[in-house]
């Protein structure tokens, strides 16, 4: 598949709403389907990124 995109999708929501388990049913469904499916958490409470969130939580 020459020139062919992937796609990125995201979810957003409150702590706690159930995003990394939507995500990883999602992934597991992508990759049953026969497609590559990766599941990425961003910004996170740690790494270079917790500092935007860390005092909003």
């Amino acid at each position: 598949m020459a020139g062919a995109r992937g796609a990125l999708i995201a979810l957003e929501g409150v702590d706690r709403a159930g995003k990394s388990t939507q995500g990883r049913r999602l992934v597991e469904a992508l990759r049953a389907g026969g497609h590559r499916a990766d599941l990425l958490r961003f910004p996170g409470r740690r790494g270079w990124g917790s500092g935007c969130v860390g005092g909003w939580g």
